[in-house]
Order: C-alpha cells, then structure tokens, then sequence
C-alpha cells in the first residue's frame, strides 16, 4: 500500500503485505471502503470529522494551471493579431497588384504587339507550320528554340 508505517503497529515500517487491504467482514475480499464495518459497530459514517484531505502528488498545483492559462491566453492574442496582419498584409497585396495591371495597361506595355519593330505571327496563322512543329528534324532545319516557347525562324545565307 506504499505507507511509510504499517497501520497495525506503528513501530514497524510498511512490509507491503497487503493485511490493510482486507475486508474486515468478508475477509476473501479486498476492502472497498464501503463502511458497513463501521455502520456495524455502531458508528455513524455520516458524522465522521474529517481533518484533511490529503492531496495526490500529481495533482496539478493551481498556480502552475493559472500560469498555463496565462500562457495559452497570451498565445491566443498573438494568433489573432497574426491573423489580423495576414489578413491587412494580403488585402495589402491585392490592392497593389490592382494598382500595377492599371498603370501596366495604362502604358501600354501590357502585349509585345504594342513594342515597336517587333512583329508576332501565331503558328496557327501560318499554313502548314503546326505540321511542321510536329516533325522536328524538318523544323531543326529552318527554326531553333531561342528559349522555351520562343521559336525563330533561321535567317536566310
């Protein structure tokens, strides 16, 4: 029962042998605490004075809960206020990608078609070029790929 002396004799240290733990009326069962021993003698369990209660040692200590709520409700604060500035910071952001597409259109800098001295055919607008994007041994000899998706045709010897 893990006491530091045996209930029975106190000049003994506790031997762990379970004697404590016995049923006073039925002494095959283990004592529940049920008090009909008590109740028996005469005593009545209801006016038994209880001194103190003696607290579990993993209990939690109400100074270290209040310490942790303070903390969590810190941390709760500070995840509002986060989100809060996420959600400035991105209204931020929309706002200046608006402000950008209406000066980049205002300029008209927003096609390469508006870039003088530049001239874009379309390979759907060419006859027979897509068959000729298809069979690339053909194409390397009249094109190359200047960069990824950019394709020129070869100057003319």
């Amino acid at each position: 029962m893990n006491r530091e002396t045996c209930i029975f004799d106190y000049t003994k240290k506790c031997a762990d042998c379970g004697e404590c733990e016995v049923c006073d009326l039925t002494p095959d069962k283990k004592c529940d605490n049920c008090g009909e021993c008590l109740q028996r003698e005469g005593i009545d369990t209801q006016a038994i004075k209880i001194d103190e209660i003696k607290e579990d040692k993993n209990f939690v200590n109400k100074e270290d809960l209040k310490k942790v709520l303070k903390e969590d409700e810190r941390d709760l604060e500070f995840s509002k206020k986060f989100e809060e500035d996420l959600e400035n910071e991105s209204q931020q952001d929309v706002e200046l990608l608006k402000d950008y597409d209406e000066n980049f259109k205002e300029q008209g800098l927003y096609a390469i078609e508006n870039v003088e001295g530049v001239q874009i055919n379309y390979i759907e607008d060419i006859d027979g070029l897509s068959e000729l994007m298809e069979d690339e041994s053909r194409l390397k000899k009249v094109a190359y790929e200047e960069f990824p998706g950019l394709i020129k045709i070869k100057e003319n010897k």
